[in-house]
């Protein structure tokens, strides 16, 4: 069968009537010969009209081996075969079926086929049109040519192809003239038809031997056909850059007839490059006929619309030979457009010259730009060529080589540069294929010419300037691979020894990370083959070292090595995105290529004394680096299931290449999310698809999937379903072939005890086993309530088994035979076993148990069939409809789509209606999520049973019961899906009805959105083409119109509140309740406190914008999917009046509409519409959309329209209507910016600020939503330049609201041309492009910055004032502050130049305004190459007095962003050196003018000193060591004055009293300590305690930047160091956080000081009485500083320091009242900030706070009282907590916290940690009974579940009801481990517990009586009229009831103990033992009936209960009498 969406191949039927005419033209002949196979065939062939393809295409080729056999009948072959051959492959209709037919025409007679080919040119089609005809005809010609008969045949019918193809492009082009414009069609026809041509000239041998210029009927052809493509090829705005080019190559072909070549560059030059043509041009124009001059102007043919000139040149080097080429000129000629080239002697130079003048200039057409870089590509591409045909004169191909000359080269890469990243794929290829012939012809040149030395020496000068560059661009990795072939691997590693290190380093960007690792592959590779040359790629690509002799072992060892290190570094480097692309774009091609690789990789990593560890290994991440080793090993077959053992057997040679089952386990739970992915994958990896699963790897993936199947990340999550799909995939093919293997053995032994079927049996078993309870997990994690990422992963994990395992069509197809290997059907369309609630009723057998099999079954069948399609599963998946996610009720849907009719446990029709009014109960409410969860309610139910069944539902109530029964009658004559349909249509007329009439109560009672949805489901499930639907496509028809005017009315109904000015507090004034005064309404509000719904204008709203939001997607669905009526096809749905009318509401809606989420919901919809009328053949259709656009543009400058909210839906109208127009013109996206570009210049009136809606500002907003789409792509990039001019314009407009629009416009168009941020710093490089390649993409903005910056800093320096700084600046400073330095700015020849724009902005750094002069240095720093720095430094840095302070502060704001720009970032070595040896010199100068300069400018020097001459951050940042201990080395010396003048001046400058008045002077006092403290910490001068009365300093700054200075610099120290006057310091932190700080700023970073110093010792007691207060004092007076300054800051920053303060107290005795009592009043503090209602910051602190004392809290080896033990659990609970938080920071510092506290070996991730915290809170030999009190309330709960059940009944809850802060969190987890831990204290201390149970007795009883009032409600409550499992599947009842149940089920265990309360619990647990046994198991939800009636359920402990304390029961002894089972 064919797939869905591809077209089977066919022979057109015009094709088949040809051939049956031929028959009967021939019938005689076929007659005289039909006992002949071959006429036989030929009949059987052309009779197969009605056959299959398949079956058509055998007939074909049966007739071509018959053919080609001997003895065949020569009349048949001549008359009829090559008649067959030549109609079919002439008339064929597509390519694919013509080839078919050649084989048959080289068995056919060539004149016959001649004959045929002949008439087949001059043939009409009456099934085409004459465009399509043509066209297929010119498609047969050039397939034609590609074989050889094809070429003899045009060679005999030449003149007649070329006649019939001129003749065509004549009438085309007339045709084409009568138009005003052309269309599309027309112009892909034209290009086809010149192109052909072209082909036809260039390629038949036909026309150079046969056409003649000198033969006058050639000269006549060719004429007119020249007439024709010389206007094309002159013209291309009008007739498209295609054809353009295609008619300038056939022009071309045509000129290369002629013979001499003098001849041809004379008519080349006179007709296009000069004014007064020759005489050979004459002539040769006088016989074409041409009109002369055939340019008006030359200069124009250089110039824009149409850069005639360009594909007149770029026809000439397709098409032209080689000695036309060279042929030189009479004399050199020199063009004005080309006069900067000089004189050109020959074409080829001349090509040269204009394809460069071309390339540089600034095209502003898109296409032109590509054909201009094509065009110098084939002109390198024809030079290399000339260099390597031995045939051409080397003299003359040296001298045009040498037109390559250095500048010409270095132009050319740097074109290669600049466009490398253009957002146009066909451009990148483009720049590369011109550095690949680049490097070819210097290639070639080398070995032609004898130039090796000079092609190495240019290729390596090459290669040095690309390893200067920014390691951040892809250009560089890029242009680096392609060298490597041409200078070798070893040049590299020459140049930069650590390159391997640095390219992976940079793979830490995911936009780097593929060049990055294909160059780092193929350098590695190139190096190995230049070492050993023997070794060959597999297949091109990849290698396979293996040794075979010493000396290439040692190679290869030498290759490992040379990249292990680095690779290693990367994978264990702190970077996430780092390690990832190392493990999937590195290791595996590494590993593949040397097996040996891994095992030296592994050998590392497992070596932890290893010198690399700790120097450039980082040993925290060894982990992360073997799960990530181990599992590309796995991946690519290196190690297998062997690798896992349960325990490593030391005395097993290979135990070092084992992995023990404890380190996955580790992996499994590590906090790392990729470690824990990497070792699932490492179980799941393997490239067998049968490979054997083995028990560990099985058990492993149950220890995985039972924590991890919540994980937060959406990336874990889709790699964790892919790994299991391998998995399971490969599973399931061992299953199969251990099935097969257990078939053939036992066929063949027929003995169930041979080992090999035992281990077949044993291997099914045990994968059976796997299966069946991953069912039963999936279907437990789908309980009411879990997280969204459980229920999402389960659901996918489910999905995944339903494809590969299938479900069975008939669910009544069931085995009785459990067997795992009855074969009686294969898997894809397997029986399932019989319904059950539980998968487990199919459990297999015991291993032991000998395999039963059916031997007279298929051998090939599946072992068993997995209970997916149970009843159960089916209820579960039913509930997942009502998911609050649409994900998870999609995923749901579709599985319950491939579960059979009727779903299993809803077969009745009774059962199906009683779900589809539980449907409709949410259907119908107000709540969004509810609705949609019914409407997929009834889109499965209208699915399954109404479509799939035919069953009558009713799907409203009162229908059900009310229906009269004339309509009722009327019905029945419908299909089922057509009264369901109709039905829903009753149901919301009579919605709509009540909104027209009252829409508050409409929004509160009767909304609306829910029934649109459901009719949206019902009319996407319908296929049209179904006979069923067809048979009632009237009654559709009139549904369809129904629904429209439906549509509409629901529109109309609410848009009197959406087209509000303000929709959201708007309250219409047609409602009947108005009579009433608006305070009444509010009262309202106030009495019922909005519980019933809410406040009434948010439910108005609400219920209308929801309303419109599916009315337009009901519309959608309608406007895609319904087939429209035509004048041909009379049976579509939809009519010209239904699209026109639709296309009106939906304009309606977007023009004025003014909520957002309303008209956002529209747009969609229209988006569809227009794209089908864009996209149809119907004219009329095809119209509307142009004429939407043009009212919508009319609109705007209109008065009528009055839309505020950035424009509102207009944008998004005419954004609908450019994006899908489907042509690759997109004229109407040019002709609707060229009317916005117009409306917005026009220049505002005078009332602008008066007016909000001016044209001007939706002519903005218009331009911006258009700059934000994505789908209009590249294509509006053409436009961004004309955007930023608006947007810059703008920014002066008198008019506040366009400035506005302007603002928003110019954010948009900087991401959109830049990209959006990487990294968060949008000034870093990897951020940023080069000014050449930004202005390279958008030339026509340097010339406007440049001028309209030049008005701006012109106004700005001549008016100080802030007020008269020009609006334009800003922005342009901005701009060009995001560019970065360009490798390559030569401003002499560059017209894109930086350098002009230099001065400019350097001149703003004389304002006045400081803004000003900080925007202009970041301009400044992109503008100054590297090479210019150092001369740009100096001359800022040059003072008089002349200079204003201002400008002096700006020049330093200059010099400081040029200097962080290029010395961090990869300035050359040039310039460093430079840098230290020149300005020193200068800044001392300045620094000798520093007591002249205003604080501000004292601070700004102070700070450059500080950063770049006292530090050496910027020496040691990513370069090579080598080059650091030079710069190093030469800095200390260079740099040794400046450095002790300036800490001579600030050791005595800080020290005089600040001067309170003077501005800025905390600045300066701020730099010099910055400058003290670095010479403390860097260069060791003077001591620790010298600089603390830097803390007491009067400047709050001060004391800020001396702390945050010295708290980093203790931070970087080693711990065990020792410092002198750190105990000085303590004491100084210690009484400022005692006594208090004036600065809250202050205070917190003191007290996070001190947490760092010293956190263990953090009082330092034996400074008591210096201190002059003890520890006691300190702590108390904390506890005052947290309760009474109110200050978040400080309490945040107090929290962490009483923790710490803690842990030092509790190293006192632990019996000492004082410190319990510590304890105590901390662990309140703690678990009140650690709770979900706290903010972010303070539950962060609140973390912080416990990680200091959590290891001694965990330690329980000293005895507390029973408070500070309930403390203690309380901090336990607190973490708890934490781990469940739903920030994930805070979840993996508390999984930290556990982590060290419990002293792992690796961290472990929040659920674990989480397990073992627990664990630790019932461990230990104290009793806790305050841990069993808050255990057992967490079981009871605060709410009685009566209550709770009625509540849910009654469905009273808000519209907008508060959102739960935590939606991580579950709260089943908690409620298992509090019934674990409860009955973990039960076994651990038996008395205790019972006796404190004793007093909770109460609880119990409520609680056995809250559990018998659950069971009978359960059994009460009609079950389907609430979900398939009644409330018990509402998330409050399921988790009320499982915490009742799972309490009473263990406190039966506790009760057996205390026989003195059985007196009280007998009659209540009859009661109980009564209700429970009368729950029926469909009532419940089946994990409640688990905990019911399960073996180890409350029904088992009550009956043990029972028969301990009364006397027992016999019921099931049948055989004794009745008073014998009694007691």
């Amino acid at each position: 069968m064919q797939e869905k969406g591809k077209r089977s191949p066919q022979f057109s039927p015009k094709l088949y009537q040809k051939w049956q005419k031929l028959v009967q033209d021939e019938k005689s002949l076929l007659d005289q010969h039909e006992s002949s196979p071959l006429a036989k065939a030929v009949l059987e062939f052309v009779n197969s009209q009605d056959l299959p393809w398949q079956k058509q295409s055998n007939l074909l080729k049966e007739l071509v081996k018959l053919s080609k056999q001997k003895n065949q009948d020569q009349a048949v072959i001549d008359q009829v075969v090559s008649a067959v051959a030549g109609l079919g492959y002439c008339y064929a209709n597509e390519n694919y079926t013509r080839r078919l037919f050649i084989p048959l025409l080289q068995t056919s007679t060539m004149t016959r086929v001649l004959e045929l080919y002949t008439h087949f040119l001059t043939d009409e089609w009456s099934d085409l049109t004459p465009q399509q005809a043509n066209s297929n005809k010119a498609a047969t010609i050039c397939m034609t040519l590609d074989f050889d008969l094809g070429r003899q045949l045009l060679n005999d019918a030449f003149f007649p192809t070329l006649s019939f193809l001129v003749d065509r492009l004549v009438d085309s082009q007339q045709r084409s003239a009568e138009q005003d414009e052309e269309e599309e069609d027309h112009l892909t026809y034209v290009h086809y038809l010149a192109k052909t041509i072209m082909i036809l000239l260039t390629r038949s041998d036909a026309a150079a031997k046969r056409l003649s210029l000198d033969n006058i009927e050639h000269v006549d052809l060719l004429g007119q056909l020249v007439r024709v493509v010389l206007p094309m090829s002159l013209l291309a705005s009008k007739h498209g850059r295609d054809c353009s080019q295609a008619a300038a190559m056939t022009f071309g072909a045509v000129l290369n007839l002629e013979q001499d070549p003098s001849n041809v560059v004379a008519w080349i030059l006179d007709w296009f490059f000069s004014s007064t043509p020759g005489e050979k041009a004459a002539t040769m124009a006088s016989q074409w006929q041409l009109d002369m001059p055939i340019l008006q102007d030359t200069q124009l043919g250089w110039q824009a619309p149409d850069y005639a000139l360009l594909y007149v040149m770029r026809g000439c080097i397709s098409t032209l030979r080689s000695d036309v080429l060279l042929c030189p000129f009479d004399a050199p000629i020199t063009l004005s457009a080309l006069e900067s080239y000089g004189p050109v002697h020959h074409l080829f130079e001349l090509l040269f010259a204009g394809f460069s003048y071309f390339c540089g200039c600034n095209l502003q057409d898109p296409q032109a730009k590509v054909v201009a870089f094509d065009a110098m590509a084939t002109w390198l591409l024809m030079l290399k060529n000339m260099m390597q045909d031995d045939s051409t004169d080397k003299v003359a191909v040296f001298e045009a080589s040498n037109l390559l000359t250095n500048a010409n080269v270095d132009r050319l890469i740097q074109y290669v540069c600049n466009y490398w990243d253009d957002p146009l794929d066909v451009m990148q290829y483009k720049v590369r294929n011109i550095f690949e012939l680049l490097l070819a012809i210097q290639d070639t040149k080398a070995k032609h010419f004898d130039q090796q030395d000079d092609y190495h020496t240019q290729t390596l000068n090459l290669l040095k300037n690309l390893l200067l560059t920014d390691w951040h661009r892809k250009v560089k990795y890029a242009l680096m691979t392609l060298m490597i072939p041409k200078i070798g691997a070893n040049a590299y590693f020459e140049l930069v020894p650590d390159l391997i290190w640095k390219c992976i380093r940079a793979m830490d960007s995911l936009a780097l990370a593929t060049q990055a690792s294909t160059f780092i592959l193929e350098l590695l590779k190139a190096h190995i083959l230049e070492t050993v040359p023997e070794f060959k790629p597999i297949k091109g690509r990849h290698l396979k070292l293996v040794g075979e002799t010493e000396s290439i072992n040692t190679i290869i060892d030498e290759w490992i090595q040379l990249w292990a290190l680095p690779v290693l570094r990367g994978l264990t480097s702190t970077s996430y995105v780092l390690r990832q692309n190392i493990n999937t774009a590195l290791l595996p091609q590494l590993f593949q290529s040397s097996t040996d690789s891994f095992w030296y990789v592994l050998s590392i990593l497992n070596n932890t004394n290893h010198e690399a560890w700790g120097t450039v290994l980082n040993p925290q991440y060894r982990l992360h680096a073997i799960i990530s080793a181990l599992k590309t090993a796995r991946s690519l077959e290196l190690v297998d299931g062997s690798l896992y053992v349960q325990q490593v057997d030391l005395d097993d040679t290979n135990a070092s290449n084992k992995i023990p089952v404890e380190t996955l386990k580790l992996a499994m739970y590590h906090e790392d999310v990729q470690v824990r992915i990497d070792a699932f994958g490492l179980l799941c990896e393997s490239r067998k698809g049968t490979a054997v699963v083995t028990d560990i790897e099985l058990n492993m993936i149950k220890y995985f999937l039972a924590l991890n199947m919540n994980c937060s990340s959406p990336e874990f999550r889709q790699k964790l379903i892919s790994h299991l799909t391998k998995l399971l995939t490969r599973l399931h093919g061992n299953l199969y072939a251990q099935h097969r293997l257990f078939v053939t053995r036992m066929a063949f032994v027929k003995d169930d005890t041979d080992a090999e079927v035992e281990a077949a049996a044993t291997a099914v078993l045990h994968g059976k086993s796997f299966l069946l309870w991953l069912i039963d997990h999936l279907a437990a994690s789908l309980y009411p309530g879990a997280s969204y990422q459980r229920v999402a992963t389960a659901l996918r994990i489910f999905h995944t088994l339903v494809k590969l395992f299938g479900v069975p069509d008939d669910a009544d197809h069931l085995e009785d035979d459990h067997s795992i290997m009855s074969t009686s059907s294969t898997h894809s369309n397997a029986p399932s076993p019989s319904p059950s609630t539980s998968s487990r009723s199919n459990d297999a057998a015991p291993a032991n148990k000998p395999v039963e099999v059916v031997e007279d079954g298929p051998a090939t069948d599946f072992p068993f069939v997995l209970p997916l399609a149970t009843p159960r599963n089916a209820k579960l998946l039913m509930d997942t409809l009502m998911d609050s996610y649409d994900f998870n009720r999609n995923l749901a849907f579709d599985i319950l789509c491939t579960f059979p009719n009727p779903l299993p446990g809803l077969e009745t029709k009774e059962r199906v209606q009683e779900l589809l009014w539980w449907g409709l109960r949410n259907v119908v409410s107000t709540r969004a999520a509810e609705s949609d969860s019914g409407a997929m309610v009834f889109r499965l139910i209208f699915t399954k049973y109404v479509l799939g069944l035919g069953y009558s539902l009713v799907p409203h109530q009162s229908d059900h019961t009310s229906t009269p029964r004339n309509k009722k009658k009327k019905k029945k004559q419908a299909s089922a899906a057509v009264m369901f349909t109709e039905l829903l249509l009753d149901m919301l007329q009579k919605q709509v009805d009540v909104a027209k009439s009252n829409l508050l109560l409409a929004a509160e009672q009767h909304p609306l959105h829910g029934t649109l949805l459901t009719l949206q489901y019902v009319l996407r499930e319908i296929d049209y083409k179904d006979p069923r639907v067809a048979k009632d496509l009237p009654k559709w028809k009139d549904l369809l119109a129904r629904t429209l005017r439906l549509i509409h009315a629901v529109c109309d109904s609410v848009m009197d509140v959406l087209s509000n000015p303000s929709p959201e507090g708007n309250v219409p004034a047609s409602f009947k309740e108005m009579e009433e005064a608006i305070d009444q309404l509010v009262g309202d509000d106030l009495d019922d406190g909005g519980q019933s719904a809410g406040p009434k204008h948010q439910v108005i709203l609400s219920c209308c914008w929801r309303a419109v939001k599916e009315a337009s997607s009901l519309l959608e669905v309608i406007l895609r999917d319904m087939p429209v009526a035509s004048a041909k096809d009379k049976t579509g749905l939809l009519t010209y009046a239904d699209l026109e009318n639709s296309g009106t509401l939906l304009r309606t809606l977007l023009t004025c509409i003014r909520h957002r989420g309303a008209f956002s919901a529209v747009y969609p919809t229209y988006v569809t519409l227009c794209a089908r009328l864009l996209s149809s053949k119907d004219v009329a259709l095809n119209r509307l959309p142009r004429q939407w656009l043009d009212k919508n543009l009319e609109s705007m400058v209109s008065s009528s329209i009055s839309i505020t909210r950035r424009s509102a839906g207009l944008p998004l109208c005419i954004l609908a209507i450019v994006s899908s127009e489907p042509s690759t013109k997109k004229d109407l996206l040019q002709q609707t910016f060229h009317q916005l570009l117009d409306l917005a210049k026009q220049p505002p009136p005078d009332d602008a600020d008066q007016r909000i809606d001016l044209p001007q500002v939706h002519a903005l907003n218009i331009m911006r939503t258009m700059f934000m789409d994505s789908k209009l792509g590249n294509r509006v990039l053409e436009y961004a330049s004309d955007g930023f001019f608006m947007a810059i314009d703008g920014f002066s407009s008198p008019s506040w609201a366009i400035r506005n629009c302007a603002v928003m416009l110019f954010s948009t168009l900087l991401q959109r041309t830049l990209g959006t941020k990487k990294i968060r710093d949008e000034h870093s490089s990897v951020n940023n492009v080069t000014g050449q390649e930004f202005f390279t993409r958008f030339p026509k903005l340097h010339p406007y910055l440049l001028k309209e910056l030049k008005i701006a800093v012109d106004q700005l320096l001549d008016h100080s004032l802030a007020e008269n700084v020009h609006p334009g600046l800003y922005p342009m400073l901005t701009l060009l502050s995001r560019l970065r330095p360009s490798v390559m700015d030569d401003p002499a020849t560059n017209p894109i130049s930086m350098a002009p724009f230099i001065p400019l902005v350097m001149s703003c750094s004389a304002s006045s305004i400081f803004k000003t002069r900080e925007m202009a240095a970041r301009a400044l720093m992109p503008l100054v190459s590297s090479n210019a720095l150092i001369l740009t430094v100096a001359d800022l840095l040059q003072w008089d007095d002349k200079l204003s302070q201002n400008e002096i502060h700006g020049r330093l704001l200059q010099v400081q962003f040029l200097l962080r720009g290029h010395l961090y970032q990869g300035a050359l070595e040039a310039t460093l050196f430079g840098f230290i040896k020149s300005i020193p010199g200068v800044v001392h100068q300045c620094m000798l003018y520093l007591d002249r300069l205003i604080p501000i400018s004292q601070a700004l020097l102070l700070d450059i000193v500080i950063e770049f001459f006292l530090t050496e951050t910027w020496i040691t940042e990513e370069k090579l060591p080598a080059l650091v201990d030079e710069l190093v080395m030469l800095s200390d010396e260079a740099f040794e004055t400046l450095r002790q003048f300036t800490l001579s001046y600030c050791s005595q400058a800080i020290l005089v009293a600040p001067e309170m008045l003077q501005i800025g002077n905390y600045l300066a006092r701020q730099s010099m300590a910055s400058a003290l403290i670095h010479g403390y910490t860097k260069f060791g001068l003077g001591e620790l305690k010298d600089l603390l009365f830097l803390l007491d300093d009067p400047d709050y700054e001060v004391r800020l930047t001396t702390m945050t200075k010295l708290m980093d610099y203790f931070a970087a120290m080693d711990a065990s160091k020792f410092v002198e006057g750190t105990d000085a310091l303590q004491q100084v932190l210690v009484q400022k956080t005692y006594h208090g700080e004036s600065n809250l700023h202050c205070f917190a970073k003191a007290t996070q000081f001190l947490t760092t110093l010293k956190p263990s010792q953090l009082y330092p007691k034996a400074l008591d009485k210096q201190l002059g207060f003890s520890l006691d004092d300190y702590w108390q007076t904390l506890l005052k500083h947290f309760a009474e300054k109110q200050s978040i800051l400080v309490t945040e920053s107090i929290l962490p320091l009483l923790g710490a303060l803690l842990s030092q107290i509790l190293a006192s005795p632990l019996n000492n009242d004082w410190v319990q009592e510590c304890l105590k009043t901390w662990s309140a503090i703690v678990v009140k900030y650690s709770s979900k209602e706290m903010s972010l910051p303070l539950r962060e602190a609140a973390a912080k706070s416990i990680e200091f004392s959590a290891k001694q809290l965990f330690m329980k080896t000293t005895q507390m009282s029973e408070e500070a033990d309930d403390a203690r659990i309380l901090v336990e609970l607190a973490i708890v907590e934490l781990l469940q938080d739903d920030d994930i920071d805070i979840r993996q510092h508390a999984s930290a916290i556990v982590s060290d506290a419990l002293q792992l070996t690796t961290p472990v991730h929040s659920d674990r940690a989480l397990e073992l915290v627990h664990q630790h809170l019932t461990q230990g030999s104290v009793y806790s009974a305050h841990l069993q009190e808050n255990m057992t309330q967490t079981l009871i709960g605060d709410d009685k579940l009566k209550s709770i059940w009625h509540d849910e009944i009654s469905n009273r809850r808000a519209l907008f009801e508060k959102e739960n802060p935590n939606i991580y969190k579950e709260e089943l987890v908690d409620i298992q481990w509090a019934a674990v831990d409860l009955d973990q204290l039960h076994y651990q201390h038996t008395q205790s517990f019972a006796a404190n149970m004793k007093h909770q007795v109460i609880y119990l009883m409520d609680t056995a009586n809250q559990l018998i009032d659950f069971c009978h409600l359960c059994s009460s409550t009609n079950t389907m009229e609430y979900g398939p499992y009644g409330l018990t599947s509402q998330k409050p009842i399921f988790l009320t009831a499982y915490r009742l149940l799972a309490l009473m089920t263990f406190a039966y265990d506790y009760l057996q103990e205390l026989p003195d309360l059985a007196p009280d619990f007998v009659p209540l647990t009859k009661e109980l033992n009564a209700a429970v046994r009368g729950v029926d198991e469909t009532s419940v939800h089946p994990l409640l009936y688990q905990l019911l009636r399960d073996q180890a359920g409350l029904a088992a402990k009550t009956y043990q209960f029972l028969r301990r304390f009364q006397t027992p029961t016999y019921s099931t002894m049948f055989l004794m009498s009745p008073d014998c089972r009694l007691p």
